[in-house]
């Protein structure tokens, strides 16, 4: 079974993994148990594990949130970019590049054609979901105009009741 490192050891690794950082121990108990430290920047932090602090490149979490936001952002430009990039190739292979030449009696090279079955299919899907909408305002309008029907048989209906209690019936 190994050695327990002592306080002055692990505040010795701790110099050694991070010179410039000034970080000191307040409490430590053994490497697989929660570690208490000083930052000169941030004040006392605590971390789950010995071995978290020496996996780190700073040592302290707080330290590293800029850098890794600013490692996020870059990465996140990236993509980005790599997102562009890859739709403007799709889209280059749907429509094709019309800075090319036409083939005619030049002989130059033809423009890539566009692949013809995938519009046919999303025209498609397009038009069946054009024609369930004409159905659905065709069903709106018919019963819009039952509505109608309904209110004027019920507005005839009212005014046969009124000539009746009025006396007004021929």
């Amino acid at each position: 079974m190994p050695r327990r490192l002592t306080l002055e050891e692990a505040q010795a690794q701790v110099d050694a993994k991070f010179p410039d950082k000034g970080l000191i121990l307040t409490s430590f108990e053994g490497v697989n148990r929660p570690v208490s430290f000083i930052c000169p920047e941030h004040g006392e932090q605590t971390l789950s594990f010995f071995h978290s602090m020496l996996k780190t490149k700073h040592g302290c979490t707080a330290c590293s949130y800029p850098l890794r936001a600013e490692r996020l952002r870059e990465q996140a430009e990236k993509s980005l970019a790599e997102t562009q990039k890859n739709f403007s190739q799709q889209a280059l292979t749907v429509t094709g590049d019309h800075n090319q030449a036409v083939s005619g009696n030049n002989n130059q090279a033809p423009v890539p054609t566009p692949n013809t079955s995938d519009l046919k299919l999303k025209l498609q899907a397009f038009e069946r979901q054009y024609e369930a909408l004409r159905n659905h305002l065709q069903v709106i309008e018919y019963v819009k105009e039952v509505d109608k029907v309904v209110v004027e048989f019920a507005l005839k209906g009212l005014d046969r009741e009124m000539e009746v209690l009025m006396g007004w019936e021929d």
